[in-house]
């Protein structure tokens, strides 16, 4: 048996038994049968979200009402381990990371069948503002698990923010070709110069292929199709209207959802991403907020001063009548008129 072939058979065996662990043990576990240097983190382990936030989330970061409706899809969410520049494993404090890392995730999603892959995308992307540094995520939802990455402006420039899934893999599905390609994580087959090419090798080796490889309608147009009008292809006698303009845009268009079929409910790609509040943002959400407080506190003092010219003026009116009713006689004796105001108050 070979080194790949053991390392195989120990993926297989952790995955076929995923569900006798939590979430957190289980992807430990995953992840070194792929020989990954991990050293196990003893905080941040199947946390709900909730305690998350309160917990590793700063203080400054705040989120929109869209993003906590993401984060609440969140069952339980596990910090595993990190790598720093060396590729050695780190020990210190999760919370202090920098761009010369990569975080390691777990998070078990309580999402639908139709909704799973548009969540983790947004998910993912939600939890990469929180770190500095570029994050791998692990996803579960019934039976089925899904990796992650955002390429960020500290990973790759070319393609800032942009989310790279993976296939959902049911691992209660003894499917060799499963255990292959998840095989393909392994640590040592990506490249370890530095951490910006080995987080981007990790993504480009379990993303799928229509980030990898995307479609065009250019591509289309003057690629793939190139063959399907040659004459010699067509025969001799292939009619004139194949090699049209027309009938090119009709192949173009019609062969341009083949990601879309395939993945159907599952497709997603980085042009349905809903819109982050990042941290200018949040700093004019807050300014407005501060000013919307200062308006309210002048409108209520502004209210308050009516008020007290409201019930001055009513003072004033019921002394006067109170006035006209009194006896001459008590204005003469100042103490029996205090007494009789007194009285009548």
């Amino acid at each position: 048996m070979t080194f790949l072939d053991s390392e195989k058979y120990d993926v297989e065996y952790v995955l076929q038994n995923f569900t006798k662990f939590d979430l957190f043990t289980s992807s430990i576990k995953l992840f070194k049968a792929l020989e990954f240097p991990v050293y196990q983190n003893s905080h941040g382990e199947n946390l709900d979200i909730k305690n998350f936030i309160y917990s590793y989330v700063n203080k400054n970061i705040l989120f929109s009402v869209n993003e906590y409706d993401f984060l609440y899809k969140i069952q339980t969410i596990s910090m595993l381990f990190s790598l720093d520049n060396k590729l050695q494993e780190k020990k210190t404090n999760l919370i202090e990371q920098s761009t010369n890392q990569v975080l390691f995730m777990a998070i078990d999603l309580n999402s639908s069948l139709r909704d799973r892959s548009y969540d983790a995308h947004n998910i993912s992307k939600i939890i990469n503002k929180i770190f500095k540094c570029p994050v791998f995520i692990l996803f579960q939802n019934d039976n089925n698990i899904l990796f992650s990455g955002v390429a960020n402006e500290s990973t790759c420039k070319e393609n800032g923010n942009n989310v790279y899934l993976s296939d959902w893999f049911n691992y209660r599905n003894e499917d060799s070709k499963i255990y292959e390609v998840i095989s393909q994580l392994s640590f040592g087959n990506h490249v370890q110069t530095t951490m910006y090419n080995f987080y981007y090798d990790l993504l480009y080796s379990i993303s799928r292929e229509y980030y990898v490889f995307p479609l065009s309608k250019e591509y289309f147009t003057y690629g793939c199709l190139v063959n399907e009008f040659n004459p010699l292809s067509l025969g001799i006698n292939a009619s004139i209207e194949a090699n049209s303009y027309k009938k090119i845009k009709e192949y173009s268009s019609e062969y341009s959802n083949y990601y879309k079929e395939i993945y159907g409910d599952d497709y997603v790609d980085n042009s349905e991403s809903i819109e982050l509040l990042l941290i200018d943002e949040e700093e004019n959400l807050l300014l407005e907020f501060d000013e919307e407080l200062f308006l309210d506190f002048e409108i209520d003092e502004e209210q308050d001063s009516n008020l007290e010219d409201e019930l001055d003026i009513e003072d004033n009116e019921y002394i006067n009548e109170l006035m006209e009713e009194a006896d001459d006689d008590l204005f003469d004796d100042p103490l029996k008129l205090l007494e009789w105001i007194e009285t009548e108050s």
